[in-house]
């Protein structure tokens, strides 16, 4: 039996090339943006029921 021979280490090959930090600022931007869309559409969705619900009552 023979021992193993040291290999030196490779380096990271396309998304595990990014450091943690740049892949954590990058989770949450999209986070942000998530958010920010989410709250955009509750706010229309709202205005919307707001407009129906004062077309109908003045019709």
């Amino acid at each position: 039996m023979t021992a193993p021979t040291a290999q030196r280490p490779t380096r990271p090959q396309g998304k595990d090339r990014r450091t943690p930090a740049r892949r954590t600022l990058r989770r949450l931007a999209y986070a942000a943006l998530f958010a920010a869309v989410r709250g955009l559409a509750y706010a229309a969705g709202s205005g919307l029921i707001a407009l129906i619900i004062w077309w109908i009552t003045t019709r």
